[in-house]
């Protein structure tokens, strides 16, 4: 099994080379099209946290103060208050929102991701298999299922791993952990779309993955850190990262099978 530094040799190396091959080959205008979901999450995102933020600020103040005290100081008392906790939740859902955001434009850009996928693999090996909907559709619903399960299982080490923040020794190692499971789980997720397309089930998928749980998490690493770059980054990270994530399937299952 090829060890941990190997593998973040092949990782680093084929998401250089991945910007190069979108260019060479004239893939660059995938960029374009998470330009539009970014468009679309930024106004659902906004209404939604707007609505939700009204609803919820609403029945607090209703159940802080059911009695009625228009025009008194208590009323300018409780609409200042209403507006810290509007503020508040915002910020809250705001916050969760950026948190799951990669899963997000993983689970709506996964028709570019699967068809993508596939246009890599055909002009790095030359063979191109005709186009069937049906097949189209598995490798879709096959990634969003992928990603909701990446997703279950993430937030529930999350919310385990919330309990040893509150002792001292441990709680410097919760958030790198955190972090690295985040990386894993995204990694493995771009990575599925050349899983399906050999019809491996999920459980050889997932160990395939755990024996280059390294390798996962560079492309974790890689797609998380560009996601950080405003508004660039949400069109750049998932089409740089299924191409990598392609290439670097292609250059491993070459060398195992040589």
């Amino acid at each position: 099994m090829m060890g941990i530094i190997p593998q973040l040799g092949i990782g680093f190396k084929n998401h250089a080379k991945a910007f190069e091959f979108i260019f060479k080959h004239n893939l660059w205008y995938y960029f374009f099209l998470p330009a539009f979901l970014t468009i679309i999450l930024f106004v659902l995102g906004y209404w939604g946290i707007q609505s939700v933020s009204r609803s919820l600020t609403e029945y607090l103040v209703t159940q802080l103060f059911p009695e009625s005290s228009e025009g008194s100081i208590l009323q300018t008392i409780i609409d200042i208050l209403a507006i810290f906790i509007s503020l508040l939740i915002k910020f809250l859902l705001g916050l969760i929102l950026y948190n799951y955001l990669k899963y997000i434009v993983l689970i709506f850009c996964s028709p570019i991701l699967a068809h993508l996928s596939e246009k890599t693999e055909a002009l790095v090996t030359g063979i191109s298999t005709p186009f069937s909907f049906t097949q189209f559709l598995k490798d879709i619903s096959r990634g969003i299922l992928v990603v909701f399960r990446n997703f279950i299982i993430e937030t529930g080490i999350f919310v385990a791993s919330l309990l040893f923040v509150w002792i001292p020794i441990l709680k410097w190692f919760v958030f790198p952990i955190q972090w690295g499971f985040n990386w894993y789980f995204i990694g493995y997720s771009l990575f599925d779309y050349s899983y399906e397309r050999r019809g491996w089930p999920i459980s050889k998928g997932t160990i395939f993955t755990q024996r280059h749980k390294s390798l996962a998490i560079v492309h974790g690493f890689v797609f998380s850190q560009i996601m950080k770059v405003p508004f660039v980054g949400i069109c750049i990270a998932p089409i740089v990262g299924i191409v990598a994530a392609t290439l670097c399937f292609l250059e491993l299952e070459k060398t195992t099978t040589s």
